[in-house]
């Protein structure tokens, strides 16, 4: 029975038709065209037009003497292209093939370049120097290096107003400004002129002219009765002491030696002068010293730690300010050392934000530890008291409290009364300098008449105060 039933089904397989394979839908395609012209509307033939954004990577492809170009079989999608040409700028345009054939138009407007053609001289000898590098710069920025008459050419330049800077070894950068480069036209500025850098040479030993290695050297601007540190003319002593600083502009300088374990020595103002040097400049460094002791509360004596101590010394024409922090808890609390000093007179100060700044001065000699400069800190007073209403006798929640010194309010220590349950109208302002303020409160168009106070230093100085009606605000009441 079944073999009639399985021949039946073999026969209708072999009579069905073969299967198709189905094909994949061809992809959406557009196209990109347009033109590409100067400012002054004609035509640019050669520009390069592709894309620099978008699902495919599109040209790049020419523009004809007529300045048309064309992007076929473009996938649909958006793009960013791009286009440029010889002597002229480039520009950027977005553009959307929004659907199969759909032909999406991108026109592109180039401006013509300019250029400017320039010279880089020798300040002293006026003559040409061979191989700087010279940009310009503005929006964008191009350059050249000069040839053996030290002239160069910086092409491809937009119409803009450019800085145009020069470098070159053994010379100090120099640069002019307010170059204006029109569309298509050369420009033509001043020579830009550089002057030769000297260099500073000599031996860094000890006191005993020893040579020093590694010993940092640097040579730091003077002007203006000060001297200025610049990280940018230095050097290290060899292992003979020697050392040269090279590339150094001409000026006046001051030339400092320091190493760890020393103090710092230096000579100056010293003239460097264009390509020249100054050599045999001998520089002793002493050995360093050091300064020790601890810092107290001088009401108490208690030691106080996290006390900023900061010790000041004047070289010829140089600050400097090394500066440590006393030590806070255990038996050493309050004590400092700053090491490493150069031997001279030092005024120590020290910084705690709830003590008065105090000062003492001491001696540091070479090699030598300056012990037991200890230093003394007054605590800072405070204000306090309560504000109440004159008329109800009632205490002030919120009322504003100012205090001044010499007709001026101090920002600083300006407050708000409590209105904490037990203590409304209570303030307190903290950290005052031992001096005589006025203080006075404002709430709600009522002022109270300003009441001097005398602080006294470690202690609260009350002042309370009534609000009353006036004309005349709590600020302008004490001036």
């Amino acid at each position: 029975m079944w073999k009639p039933v399985l021949l039946g089904i073999l026969l209708c397989l072999a009579m069905s038709p073969p299967a198709v394979a189905q094909e994949a839908p061809p992809e959406a395609l557009g196209s990109i065209r347009g033109t590409v012209k100067n400012t002054a509307g004609k035509p640019i033939e050669g520009a390069t037009v592709k894309s620099v954004v978008g699902p495919e990577s599109l040209g790049p492809v020419l523009s004809g003497p007529d300045g048309t170009y064309s992007l076929n079989d473009v996938p649909v999608g958006s793009y960013e292209l791009v286009a440029a040409a010889p002597d002229h700028g480039s520009e950027a345009h977005y553009v959307v093939v929004e659907f199969a054939g759909h032909e999406a138009v991108a026109d592109f407007i180039l401006d013509v370049e300019g250029t400017i053609h320039g010279r880089v001289i020798d300040a002293d000898t006026e003559q040409g120097i061979e191989g700087a590098q010279v940009t310009a710069s503005s929006r964008d920025s191009a350059g050249d290096i000069t040839d053996g008459d030290g002239f160069y050419t910086v092409r491809g330049l937009a119409a803009s107003i450019y800085e145009v800077r020069a470098t070159k070894e053994g010379y100090t950068p120099n640069f002019i400004t307010d170059v204006d480069v029109n569309a298509g036209e050369q420009t033509t500025p001043d020579p830009i002129r550089l002057t030769r850098t000297g260099s500073v040479s000599g031996v860094v030993t000890d006191e005993d002219q020893n040579p020093i290695d590694h010993a940092s050297v640097e040579a730091c601007p003077f002007y203006d009765g000060m001297v200025w540190p610049t990280d940018e003319f230095y050097a290290f002593s060899n292992a003979d002491g020697s050392f040269e600083i090279t590339n150094v502009d001409a000026g006046e300088y001051y030339v400092y030696a320091d190493k760890e374990g020393y103090g710092s020595a230096g000579q100056g103002p010293l003239t460097v002068t264009a390509g020249g040097t100054i050599s045999d400049l001998a520089l002793a460094l002493p050995r360093a010293g050091a300064i020790t002791g601890r810092v107290t509360d001088s009401k108490t004596g208690a030691p106080l730690g996290s006390v900023m101590v900061e010790a000041m010394v004047v070289h010829p024409f140089r600050w400097a300010y090394p500066e440590v922090e006393t030590i806070a808890g255990g038996q050493d609390e309050g004590r400092y050392t700053i090491a490493g000093l150069t031997p001279g007179t030092y005024t120590l100060t020290s910084y705690h934000p709830d003590y008065s700044r105090s000062q003492v001065t001491t001696v540091v000699n070479p090699g030598e530890t300056t012990t037991d400069v200890n230093i003394s800190m007054a605590p800072l007073g405070a204000i306090g008291g309560t504000v109440t209403d004159k008329a109800t006798g009632d205490p002030v929640p919120g009322a504003v409290i100012y205090v001044m010194y010499k007709g001026r309010t101090l920002g600083d220590f300006k407050a708000l009364t409590s209105g904490e349950p037990g203590h409304e109208g209570d303030y307190l302002i903290r950290r005052l300098e031992p001096l005589t303020y006025f203080v006075s409160a404002e709430h709600n168009g009522l002022v109270s008449e300003p009441a001097e106070a005398v602080v006294v230093s470690g202690e609260t100085t009350i002042v309370d105060l009534e609000l009353q009606a006036t004309d005349t605000p709590a600020e302008e009441a004490a001036e």
